[in-house]
């Protein structure tokens, strides 16, 4: 993606380091969005569109123009362009028919740009944003946290986000928007962000206002209230609702998380002394490239693949039977924070595959314990950790 900005003669009274920080945050959501568009937004400062911002607001940000369509449409545009496994999960989840709430979505430039359905260089301006000049900001991306300045990197990245298609009430949001599992929430109510359904809450929406945005505090990029001396942060929770949006994206390397899981179906498995439990389980992939990595799991039942090297899979924040595909790995996988009443499973593995044998105080720095040795003949010879639960 190319952001394309023009400048409103109010630009000239902005501080400096103004435009340069918009550039910065272009260059982050171009690297991050790979489809081939120029996205044309217009740049206030102190107003948008040539109306002053009000009192209160530190800035606004929307899309220009743009088109209705209908639930069948929207669905099978946003079925032939998802990009990520938490798009094709949502998209999955949704029922057949329209919901009821919702007579026609709104389709921002931006999305008939990525979708195909306008030029993707078209000139037209595709959103706007404006910025207030009754506060303080810090522009530089490497010292947002100064006290008592607002964080403009994660502003701007909020802002124009909205330009490309983050709203509230009629978009493509609604469609992962839950008031409960199964249930989509009221547009302009709050909800949730969830891929799978309403089962798994990867982010409660802000309950009035701009309910497009999260509800938290505490240094989100596309958080509803911005927070002084407070660094912002576009999160792969933030990534993966673009995703869903219909964009294309770079993948998130090395971070397993709710936002980068997709359901996985059952696999033969080692059985600990524990009972084996994959139904409904949840897995995230670390790419063979990242070697010796600490991976947490952040939702119950975490199935986990890591790649090559000496790796620390993490599921004490899990909960629930979690699994490891060290299988495939040359090296050593540990399985952190195991609790006794959960369980844990090895992909690939069966007891009749492997010669089994237990090891003491094995394993990786800081993740030593009793270590399972697994060997066959003409086979490679696997080693799993079992450290110690530590209570902090």
């Amino acid at each position: 993606m190319q952001i394309q900005f023009t400048y409103d003669a109010s630009v000239a009274a902005a501080p400096a380091g103004f435009t340069a920080a918009l550039s910065y945050v272009a260059g982050v959501l171009d690297a991050l969005i790979t489809n081939p568009i120029t996205v044309n937004i217009n740049v206030g400062w102190n107003e948008i569109g040539g109306v002053t911002l009000p009192a209160g607001a530190v800035a606004e940000g929307g899309p220009l123009g743009g088109i209705g369509m209908s639930y069948t449409n929207l669905v099978a545009e946003l079925k032939a362009n998802a990009s990520n496994r938490a798009a094709v999960q949502g998209l999955a989840s949704l029922p057949a028919t329209a919901p009821s709430q919702i007579a026609s979505y709104y389709v921002s430039p931006a999305q008939e740009k990525a979708w195909g359905l306008l030029s993707p260089t078209a000139t037209a301006a595709d959103g706007e944003i404006g910025f207030s000049s009754a506060y303080n900001y810090s522009f530089d991306p490497n010292n947002q946290s100064a006290a008592g300045l607002f964080e403009f990197i994660g502003i701007a990245e909020h802002e124009i986000a909205h330009a490309l298609g983050r709203i509230y009430g009629d978009g493509a949001l609604e469609l992962v928007n839950y008031a409960a599992p199964g249930v989509l929430a009221t547009p302009n109510s709050g909800g949730y962000f969830s891929t799978n359904g309403g089962v798994t809450n990867l982010g409660q929406f802000a309950p009035s206002g701009d309910t497009a945005d999260w509800a938290v505090s505490n240094g989100d990029s596309f958080e509803y209230v911005a927070v002084p001396g407070l660094n912002g942060v576009l999160t792969p929770v933030d990534k993966t609702l673009l995703g869903v949006l219909g964009f294309n994206e770079t993948p998130v390397s090395g971070f397993v998380s709710p936002v980068t899981v997709a359901p996985v179906a059952p696999r033969f498995g080692w059985r600990t002394r524990s009972a084996i439990r994959t139904s409904g389980s949840t897995g995230g992939t670390v790419p063979a490239s990242e070697v010796n990595a600490n991976v947490t799991g952040q939702v119950r039942n975490a199935f986990i693949h890591t790649g090559f090297g000496n790796t620390t899979n993490d599921v004490s924040a899990a909960g629930g039977g979690n699994g490891v595909g060290g299988a495939a790995s040359s090296g050593r996988s540990a399985l952190a924070g195991l609790p006794l009443a959960d369980s844990a499973t090895m992909a690939t593995m069966t007891p009749g595959d492997f010669g089994t044998g237990w090891l003491g105080s094995r394993g990786n720095l800081g993740s030593a314990g009793m270590t399972g040795r697994f060997s066959a003949l003409g086979q490679h010879e696997i080693h799993v950790t079992m450290p110690r639960l530590h209570h902090g």
